[in-house]
């Protein structure tokens, strides 16, 4: 038994993915800054799937689920789950985002499609070989723990199926939900009367990593990016479906404004995330803009924060925009149903409450002071909302 009551944050941030990294190493400061009888008297653990150390790109270090299953824990002690679309994320699906290299993925791969022809269940050999005791491996089970201990859920996003009895369970059994978009409110009020909608955790950074601090904490090649410039980023599909829109909306934009810098900030560093691919190509065909290929998570927010628009198709490129309350277009088609769309029209303000397409660039670069007034206040409402949802979380423990 450890001699300190523990606080055990759950993430998906063992693979470098700029939104899955953000939650931990945001939650640690916010406990740091704001909780410091917490941040004193507890141990603070940070689990993944698997063991991992991010420590250099400015993340975390992360203990394997399973050893948190082997744990006696002191009392008032409790396990967050804490952000992500992590309800009903199943291990199929996820173990293909874990490993290091591809050569051990197709290892795994090949481990999985053996398994399959033998007639037995895909699913039930990744659970016993990541130890995650059920197929959703961050709908934490109670009962197989090795104590009592606080289960809460922080900002998450998902839903399962209602014939998913043990993870519906799990679900109601929690000592605190909070979802960070209406249709994952939506899916889980039907499990539990008591959810709360919450923005999401990572619009905190500004508050925590303000700008003149990352200014500090960020190599020379990046803070040497000076000037007026919008930032950019793409996963490789959306470019691949869109290049000749999005070369030939950039391209006009650099005539029209000659002094702006169009700079590449890639986001999704993990494995099938392709951003690098998206970026690496369209420098090729721009070849003036910016482009610093490897960047930490610090790097990445301070490239955002100084940008005079951020269009985006990762969620996290666009909280990061929304926190320190820049100018940003969330690429999408209008009334779409992805996670972006879902969480800009339920936290963004009028005219950012819905995704769009590049070709907006012109009238949103050109309006962007209009509704600056309305980023700062729409930043500190988010701000308080989550605050508030770290205030409930942490008198569970008071």
């Amino acid at each position: 038994m450890q001699n300190k009551p523990v606080i055990n944050i759950v993430t998906a941030g063992d693979r470098y993915n700029y939104g899955d990294v953000l939650y931990a190493v945001v939650m640690s400061e916010y406990i740091k800054k704001y909780e410091p009888e917490i941040y004193n008297n507890y141990n603070i653990l940070h689990y993944g799937i698997i063991k991992s150390d991010l420590t250099s790109v400015g993340g975390i270090e992360t203990l394997p689920i399973k050893q948190l299953y082997n744990c006696v824990f002191a009392e008032k002690s409790m396990t967050v789950v804490a952000g992500g679309q992590v309800i009903g994320a199943n291990i199929e699906v996820l173990f293909k985002f874990l490993k290091k290299n591809k050569l051990t993925l197709y290892a795994d791969l090949f481990r999985y499609f053996l398994f399959s022809k033998i007639g037995k269940d895909r699913g039930d050999l990744l659970v016993r070989r990541f130890c995650c005791k059920h197929k959703f491996p961050y709908i934490i089970s109670a009962e197989s723990l090795s104590s009592s201990c606080i289960i809460a859920y922080s900002n998450v996003g998902g839903s399962v199926a209602s014939d998913e009895t043990q993870a519906v369970e799990n679900i109601k059994r929690a000592d605190y939900f909070s979802v960070r978009d209406t249709l994952s409110f939506k899916e889980n009020k039907k499990y539990r009367d008591d959810i709360i909608l919450t923005p999401d955790a990572a619009v905190i950074m500004s508050d925590v990593f303000p700008r003149e601090k990352l200014d500090i904490e960020v190599s020379k090649a990046v803070r040497a990016v000076k000037g007026r410039y919008i930032a950019i980023q793409f996963s490789l599909s959306y470019y691949r479906q869109h290049t000749q829109e999005i070369v030939s909306t950039l391209t006009d934009f650099k005539k029209k404004y000659k002094g702006i810098n169009i700079v590449l900030v890639p986001i999704g560093y993990a494995i099938l995330h392709d951003d690098l691919i998206a970026l690496k190509e369209l420098k090729i065909k721009i070849p003036e803009a910016i482009f610093i290929e490897k960047l930490t998570i610090k790097e990445i927010m301070y490239l955002i924060s100084g940008s005079e628009l951020c269009i985006a198709t990762s969620l996290h490129g666009i909280v990061t925009a929304m926190s320190y309350s820049v100018p940003y277009i969330a690429l999408g088609a209008h009334n779409s149903s992805t996670k972006l769309d879902e969480f800009v029209n339920t936290w963004g303000c009028e005219p950012y409450n819905h995704t769009m397409p590049i070709s907006k660039l012109f009238d949103y670069y050109d309006n962007r002071l209009k509704y600056d007034k309305a980023l700062k206040d729409n930043a500190k409402y988010q701000l308080s909302l989550a605050k508030q949802n770290y205030d409930n979380l942490f008198a569970l423990i008071k």
